[in-house]
């Protein structure tokens, strides 16, 4: 599949993403099938907005959560990830909250706004949208 390289800078935290997500975490491992994610977000801001392309919604009413989750795969230092965002989407759309499989901070000894690349899935103009079935 053809990718695009998004380049953004690193921004800090409130550490808010990790609380929030914690109800639904075993959820997010099962639907993505990423087995080894790590709890939280790295903050990824873009010089421009991106809207995205949804591989995967859990809905608020599903999971009784207070709002709904639209996730993306993406690649960050070639590895599998997610991009995470909310219904509410705090943040705006020029952010992208990374979740991966790793610690990226630690890592990849990431400091607050130094640049990073997020490789997104090129998909043309529909939206693939799986909901929970089971």
């Amino acid at each position: 599949m053809k990718t695009r390289k998004l380049v953004g800078q690193v921004i800090p935290g409130v550490n808010v993403a990790h609380k929030s997500l914690a109800p639904l975490f075993e959820e997010i491992l099962r639907r993505t099938g990423l087995k080894h994610l790590v709890p939280g977000t790295l903050n990824v801001k873009l010089p421009h907005w991106y809207p995205g392309h949804l591989d995967i919604i859990l809905l608020a009413h599903e999971y009784e959560h207070h709002e709904h989750l639209f996730i993306e795969r993406c690649r960050v230092f070639g590895k599998d990830a997610l991009i995470i965002r909310t219904s509410t989407n705090h943040h705006g759309p020029a952010m992208l909250e990374i979740m991966a499989q790793e610690h990226l901070r630690s890592t990849h000894s990431l400091t607050d706004y130094c640049k990073i690349e997020v490789e997104v899935f090129e998909r043309g103009p529909k939206r693939a949208i799986e909901r929970s079935t089971s």
